[in-house]
């Protein structure tokens, strides 16, 4: 079965905090048995499946990977409750993390985490600064667990 495409659908803004998100990954980002923060970049936002459109093998389908095989991937889960924090840098900024539902036309479910520095409000996404990643890296990779083992 083919993910939930767009169609004429706009986003939908408002996440359950009970509401799931997936994400593949690569054998390699775990180190003894841990996920290896390091493995979740932000020079774009991370990018996940929303559980309200779609299932932990949508991440592995062509049209959620841009046509690319993926089938050597597994794939990871986590609430969204804990996602959205905030982070706090010693000049008093804080950056906050949170769920967005950015659908791709062949793939409805696709979100993602973004980091928004407080202090600029109107900004998208910014890439926080290396103590905010290195903290928020941390959290997620505590957090996230394998629904879908890797081959």
């Amino acid at each position: 079965m083919s993910p939930q495409q767009m169609l004429d659908r706009l986003p939908v803004l408002h996440f359950q905090d009970d509401e799931s998100l997936y994400r593949r990954y690569l054998p390699s980002h775990f180190q003894d048995g841990e996920l290896d923060p390091g493995a979740i970049r932000f020079d774009e936002p991370p990018s996940f499946l929303r559980s309200a459109f779609s299932i932990p093998e949508d991440a592995l389908h062509k049209d959620c990977a841009e046509g690319q095989n993926v089938s050597h991937y597994g794939v990871l889960g986590v609430r969204v409750s804990l996602v959205q924090c905030q982070e706090r840098v010693t000049d008093g900024r804080a950056f906050e993390f949170s769920a967005i539902h950015r659908p791709l036309s062949l793939c409805y479910a696709h979100s993602e985490i973004q980091c928004i520095c407080l202090a600029d409000p109107v900004s998208m996404h910014t890439e926080p600064p290396k103590s905010v990643k290195r903290a928020f890296r941390l959290r997620l990779a505590k957090a996230l667990s394998v629904e879908i083992p890797a081959p």
